[in-house]
């Protein structure tokens, strides 16, 4: 789980993202989508409030990671309807307020 600040500088990465899986990478954001739409719907009130900006960003990294010449939208589709799933049975068992871990 990471959290991004939207007005940080960037720091230097030796990483080359054109080298890597863009369905694993997009599915990764995607992931921390669900959290972070779980968090705004069950969070505390200052948690909600964190999350909308986070939300934003995650947003734009998702559509950079959809035009990555490693991204495979079929596959992607697949994983993304077993995350909800997974996700909403999860929240299913969750009730009132949750503090983010």
């Amino acid at each position: 789980m990471y959290f991004y600040s939207d007005t940080a500088p960037r720091a230097h990465s030796d990483i080359d993202v054109w080298k890597m899986n863009g369905s694993e990478a997009y599915l990764r954001h995607y992931s921390n989508y669900l959290f972070l739409n779980f968090v705004a719907v069950k969070g505390t009130r200052e948690e909600r409030a964190s999350v909308e900006k986070e939300i934003l960003i995650c947003e734009r990294k998702l559509k950079f990671w959809e035009r990555h010449p490693k991204f495979d939208a079929a596959y992607v589709q697949g994983q993304k309807e077993k995350l909800i799933k997974q996700w909403r049975q999860d929240a299913a068992g969750a009730s009132g307020k949750t503090s983010a871990p």
